[in-house]
C-alpha cells in the first residue's frame, strides 16, 4: 500500500503501529528524504 503525504517526522515504527492493527505486516519502508511510505501486509 502506498501511503503519501506523510509528515517528515513519521518513522517506519509509526507506520507499523498504525497499520499493524489491521493485520500482519511483512514490510514497512519510508524512503530517505521522501514524504511517502510503503506498507505490505501478509495477506
Amino acid at each position: 500500500i502506498f501511503v503519501g503525504g506523510l509528515d517528515p517526522n513519521v518513522s517506519d515504527d509509526v507506520l507499523r503501529q498504525v497499520f499493524g492493527q489491521f493485520g500482519e505486516l511483512v514490510h514497512v519502508k519510508i524512503p530517505v528524504g521522501k514524504r511517502c511510505g510503503f506498507v505490505q501486509f501478509a495477506n
